[in-house]
């Protein structure tokens, strides 16, 4: 950025935020419950939890078993021993030093479930309508197209993301203004300091909403928002023009 800066490439008048979803790859299938941490604390009182060998695998699956074997089929434990059946492969000692965050995240979040391989991502809806595990990936674009910051959020939308964003365009803004002043070649660094005190930051109508426009109030910050009525209207021409179904009477 500050080689841009120095190619006077990068104005700082005008900023569009914008968020995405970040999917993580092949998640939705892979979570874990209450119910299965149950079964992963069974499993370790037992000593029964598997290292993801074939041979451990072979060894914890026998073993098992010989327990249910000698239970009454009506039993609780019966029961718990179908479900580890079911997810056997997550009943393995790597997974099970993850067990307090895995129930830390779903008490905070009051949820029966979370992602194994990222537990902090949060389940949302996805530009192509279906859900899934992601995370809420925030950029921060100028006006010609050049991406100056971004970040990732455990939120499943952008109507409470402005706080986090804000913060993180004061940091890399504060980081920026230090690197010109000590590499840059241009000596403007308390210049990008008051054009972006004043700058524009323009965002869709997923950001349309009191806490983010009570937000940026407080802050102090210049910030355009889409009203969602007048979002939807035009959406819905664009629609019309192209002979799709519009979302409603608008």
């Amino acid at each position: 950025v500050v080689k841009l800066n120095d190619l006077d490439f990068i104005h700082f008048l005008k900023f569009f935020i914008d968020g995405t979803d970040a999917i993580i790859h092949g998640s939705r299938n892979y979570t874990i419950t209450m119910e299965d941490i149950e079964g992963l604390k069974f499993m370790k009182k037992e000593g029964l939890l598997h290292n993801n060998r074939k041979k451990s695998k072979t060894t914890t699956y026998n073993k098992l078993k010989q327990i249910q074997k000698d239970l009454d089929k009506n039993s609780e434990l019966y029961d718990l021993i179908e479900r580890i059946f079911l997810k056997f492969d997550i009943y393995n000692k790597n997974i099970y030093k993850n067990i307090k965050l895995f129930e830390s995240i779903m008490d905070e979040r009051n949820l029966n479930y979370v992602s194994i391989a990222f537990p902090e991502s949060v389940m949302m809806k996805t530009k192509k309508g279906g859900f899934d595990f992601a995370f809420n990936l925030q950029e921060v674009m100028t006006d010609n197209k050049i991406i100056l910051m971004g970040l990732l959020l455990d939120k499943p939308n952008d109507h409470y993301s402005l706080e986090e964003i804000i913060q993180e365009i004061k940091e890399n803004t504060k980081i920026l203004i230090e690197l010109q002043e000590k590499y840059g070649q241009r000596n403007n660094y308390k210049e990008i300091q008051q054009i972006i005190e004043k700058a524009l930051y323009i965002c869709d109508s997923g950001y349309f909403t009191t806490e983010n426009i009570e937000t940026a109030d407080k802050h102090g910050m210049n910030f355009l928002i889409m009203p969602k009525l007048i979002s939807n209207r035009e959406n819905n021409k664009n629609r019309r023009k192209h002979k799709l179904k519009t979302k409603d009477k608008n």
